[in-house]
């Protein structure tokens, strides 16, 4: 109590305060709300999803994705306004101290964060007439990223206001010390807004999805690495960010929250100049990893249990093919090799480079597969055949970064000669976005860089 009497705590409320101490399963007709887990169990039931361990974001976006939003928060709607639900003994706890440090002669007004989607915080408060102010994130819309600012009904300029810029308001009941005039309630996950007025009803206000975890960073602790970062990427799906190091090791960070998977996964390097790589499948749910043991190994990113292994001699990097089904390797022994992922099974290996090679790349289609290396040569290859297609001298060094175009009808290629150029696939169907100006273009500066971004 002595630091309640200070109004030195800042009590946080997750959505198990209003939940059961019992070990019934929740439904919607429970007297009691329900959990992360239980919500991502009743969601997973509704849609027929597994669901195990429960992940309530990971569900929420897989529903999101596959049915649509205002689906998903139909159902959120239906779950949460079942049977009529009293306000727990911590809500009431915490509408009841107000008054009870009032009686003391030490009156004190909280800073109370929910994270709940519910309003049985707001109702105790009301059950005991105790004054507050809400600040709502507001998850959807045109206002979304704000917080909406909702004060007591009895204050003067009732009417409810966005916070912003964020930094500059003054709403809220507090004065030039910092000291509250009235409890202010916190609700960072949106969340139904209790006796709103229609116009600030916000719909769908949920911060459920891994999207919306996301969305709703705004900044992030610095993420430090023992060694210097050689590549970072995000899967595709914005859920995962994954980092190699020049030692070794692969770092894997879950966006919604920046926490950290675990352990890292321990790639044995070549040397310093040859070290490990990463990289993710289309899809998000496995990491091709090659290392200076002469293999190529694809994790499951949550389990980031190993889930096969390819030898290859010397293998420098790897890549996923659009589909996912396909994986090039390529490395020091001056081939590219094209393996089926699910089994491991060589499909072509891919010769005529005379000199390490040192990036790869698919077609968007995935029909095609790009690479270039030491030998200042691009060689394009169908994969379906492993037959070599075309090959290009475009560059005076070693090339160490090759792409198609998102057309698919032109290549780039980046090379120790200090150029970037751009020019048509000699196999590849003709397109309106071919360049015609010329054969090849070499870049030099930004304004160069935008045009190939740009596709001026």
């Amino acid at each position: 109590m002595r630091y309640l009497d200070a109004g030195t705590v800042v009590p946080m409320l997750g959505a198990a305060v209003g939940a059961s101490d019992g070990d019934e399963p929740w439904d919607k007709d429970s007297g009691h709300m329900p959990t992360a887990d239980d919500l991502a169990r009743a969601l997973a039931k509704e849609f027929a999803i597994a669901c195990e361990p429960p992940d309530l974001a990971r569900v929420a976006q897989h529903i999101a994705h596959t049915e649509g939003a205002p689906e998903l928060h139909r159902m959120l709607q239906l779950l949460l306004s079942g049977k009529k639900r009293d306000p727990a003994a911590a809500h009431r706890f915490l509408a009841q101290l107000p008054g009870i440090l009032r009686q003391r002669g030490t009156e004190q007004f909280q800073l109370i964060v929910s994270s709940g989607y519910d309003t049985l915080l707001e109702r105790a408060f009301d059950e005991v007439h105790e004054p507050f102010d809400l600040a709502v994130f507001i998850a959807r819309g045109e206002d979304e990223g704000s917080f909406l600012h909702v004060p007591w009904c009895d204050a003067r300029g009732g009417e409810p206001k966005l916070m912003t810029p964020p930094n500059d308001y003054v709403g809220l009941p507090i004065d030039e010390d910092g000291v509250l005039a009235r409890t202010v309630i916190v609700k960072i996950h949106g969340g139904v807004l209790h006796d709103a007025p229609a116009a600030y009803s916000l719909q769908h206000n949920f911060v459920i999805t891994e999207d919306d975890y996301a969305g709703n960073l705004r900044e992030t602790e610095e993420l430090e690495l023992p060694d210097s970062v050689r590549t970072a990427s995000l899967s595709r799906d914005g859920r995962w960010l994954l980092a190699t190091t020049y030692s070794g090791p692969a770092h894997l960070w879950r966006m919604r929250d920046g926490k950290h998977s675990g352990e890292p996964f321990e790639l044995a390097k070549m040397s310093a100049a040859y070290p490990a790589d990463a990289a993710f499948s289309p899809d998000g749910r496995s990491i091709v990893t090659t290392s200076g043991d002469g293999n190529v190994r694809i994790f499951d990113t949550h389990t980031r249990r190993p889930k096969r292994r390819y030898p290859h001699r010397g293998v420098f990097g790897a890549a996923f093919s659009p589909d996912g089904k396909t994986v090039v390797s390529f490395g020091l022994d001056a081939t590219a090799q094209l393996w089926t992922a699910a089994t491991g099974r060589t499909r072509h290996v891919l010769r005529g480079h005379s000199g390490l090679i040192g990036s790869a790349a698919f077609s968007p289609d995935g029909d095609r597969v790009l690479t270039g290396g030491a030998d200042q040569m691009t060689r394009v290859w169908e994969v379906r055949s492993g037959k070599l297609l075309s090959a290009q001298r475009m560059h005076g060094d070693y090339i160490n970064s090759v792409a198609f175009a998102p057309d698919g009808a032109s290549i780039l290629s980046a090379s120790d000669d200090r150029t970037a150029r751009i020019y048509p696939c000699a196999t590849c169907a003709p397109t309106e976005r071919l360049w015609k100006d010329a054969k090849r273009r070499t870049f030099f500066g930004a304004k160069d860089v935008e045009e190939i971004v740009e596709g001026r």
